[in-house]
């Protein structure tokens, strides 16, 4: 592995620990025993013994433009439509890769926001969207707000797949403000 391939892989691991921090305030589960990989990025056991990946994955659309619209103006511009098209396209696209990966067991795909918060985005994704995330061969579809790491120190969750997880989860301990 190169330099570069370590340090991203040491990003990814750490932007793990807070979904997984998240996903354990949400489902009151636990994935545990975590190896990295490339195909998923990561596998963990679960305590039955069952295999399960993790794919994390940035939905943040054109990711050089949000970058400039920050630095030009502060946030990136806001286009909800276009946050909901990105959500698709990167189901989409993961969904076929997952098809040609040799990994046997099931499979998380975490969608990371980095630039959207999730709070703009929840009213959009309705109900009626989730029988399209049903058909996924996914176990499970999760949206990660990472906005809220530097503030709060962790992200906040909207469940995609299954419909029992359906909807935003806010975090129980980001009641404080944030930096104190």
């Amino acid at each position: 592995m190169t330099d570069n391939e370590n340090g991203k892989k040491m990003v990814e691991e750490m932007e793990l620990g807070h979904f997984l921090d998240a996903y354990r305030q949400v489902t009151r589960r636990r994935l545990s025993s975590a190896y990295a990989t490339e195909q998923p990025d990561f596998i963990f056991v679960r305590p039955d013994g069952k295999r399960v990946g993790v794919e994390l994955t940035k939905a943040n659309g054109h990711l050089d433009l949000a970058k400039w619209e920050k630095i030009l103006d502060g946030a990136p511009q806001f286009d909800p439509f276009h946050v909901l098209d990105c959500v698709y396209a990167v189901v989409e696209v993961k969904e076929a890769k997952w098809t040609s990966w040799r990994f046997v067991g099931d499979t998380i795909l975490v969608l990371q926001f980095d630039y959207y918060p999730l709070s703009d985005v929840d009213g959009l994704l309705t109900v009626d969207m989730a029988k399209d995330f049903e058909e996924s061969g996914f176990i499970e579809i999760w949206i990660a707000d990472y906005t809220t790491v530097e503030p709060y120190g962790g992200v906040e969750l909207f469940g995609l797949k299954p419909a029992k997880w359906w909807g935003y989860h806010p975090r129980e301990d980001f009641s404080s403000k944030p930096y104190g």
